[in-house]
């Protein structure tokens, strides 16, 4: 794209091949007229600062719950662990619903890093460079 911007791939679990796939993202878009639709965010960092592995895994079921009753259209979170990711992506709700932007080896999210859910699918592109910030930005097209 540019020196600021670059393009990554978009994920959607297949069926036929039992794994998160890397999809077309110029032949994913079709024109979708949406009257209304929801979004939920969510920092989920949390597992760093327990004292106890077993009251974090506890937050993080509790935390996969939530996501799934909320039913949001579009799921934004923030500060999303490797261990979270692989989580999250063997849930069936997610495999059957969710276009994600990452997939299960995680390569946004090492140590940590951002996670978009949409049950739209979506460009995705990453601002590369940002002054005083050591991470990257996700921006997306729906």
């Amino acid at each position: 794209m540019d020196k600021f911007f670059s393009s990554l791939p978009t994920y959607k679990f297949s069926n036929e091949e039992i794994n998160w796939i890397s999809i077309d993202q110029r032949s994913s878009f079709t024109n979708q007229e949406i009257d209304r639709f929801s979004i939920l965010t969510y920092n989920v960092l949390f597992s760093t600062f327990e004292k106890s592995k077993e009251q974090s895994n506890a937050r993080v079921q509790k935390l996969i719950e939530l996501l799934k009753y909320s039913n949001a259209d579009i799921i934004g979170l923030q500060e999303v662990t490797q261990s979270f990711l692989i989580q999250l992506l063997r849930e069936d709700w997610v495999k059957n619903k969710y276009y994600v932007s990452d997939s299960i080896q995680g390569t946004t999210v090492n140590p940590y890093g951002q996670l978009l859910l949409s049950k739209f699918p979506f460009k995705l592109i990453t601002l590369k460079y940002v002054i005083f910030l050591n991470y990257l930005i996700i921006l997306t097209k729906l």
